[in-house]
């Protein structure tokens, strides 16, 4: 009886483990992915070198951004819906973008294509068979098709949703969510 017991004790952390071992390999290739897409973009639309390290983190630039215009609270999963509660109800204006790309005197929409970094969903999903029908990730990626479908602020809520409160400091999770705040406010 106590050997039965010992080896599910086993089993179950195998799986465990190993469980923990594929989120740790999507979580890289996601990382990898996002790296290879902005340095894709840095250089084909980089026009200033002394610009590189700036465009490198766009992101993170445009979510200081939306915190210092005080439309984003900080970054965190509760911020984010708010602020898309808040576009769905008209209180944000339009025209935002633009004033980003004035603060960094240079053109920023380029950084701010959704299929570029939609890309790395659909590398992870259909080629390399990481994430599967049933992963957040796959839900994360349908909410923002039903957003590109529908046009509507709240599939972009539910995407937001669909990202574990652990995962979303990692700029690669929260990505596509910038790029189409971007512009949307536009």
């Amino acid at each position: 009886m106590k050997k039965i017991f010992t080896t599910i004790i086993t089993l179950i952390t195998i799986i465990s483990c190993s469980k923990k071992n594929q989120q740790e390999l999507i979580d890289k290739r996601f990382e990898e992915c996002y790296n290879s897409e902005m340095n894709q973009l840095v250089q084909e639309f980089s026009f200033d070198k002394k610009n590189e390290l700036i465009e490198r983190k766009i992101y993170n630039h445009f979510e200081n951004f939306l915190i210092k215009e005080s439309m984003l609270d900080k970054i965190d999963k509760s911020s984010y819906i708010n602020l898309l509660e808040r576009i769905e109800k008209g209180d944000i204006k339009k025209g935002n973008s633009n004033k980003f790309s004035e603060e960094l005197n240079f053109e920023t929409d380029f950084y701010f294509s959704p299929f570029t970094i939609l890309s790395c969903h659909e590398k992870l999903y259909r080629i390399e068979k990481l994430i599967d029908e049933k992963s957040w990730q796959y839900q994360t990626a349908l909410e923002i098709n039903h957003y590109q479908a529908s046009g509507e602020i709240n599939d972009l809520i539910k995407a937001v949703k669909t990202i574990p409160k652990d995962k979303f400091d990692k700029i690669y999770y929260r990505d596509l969510i910038i790029v189409y705040i971007y512009n949307i406010i536009r």
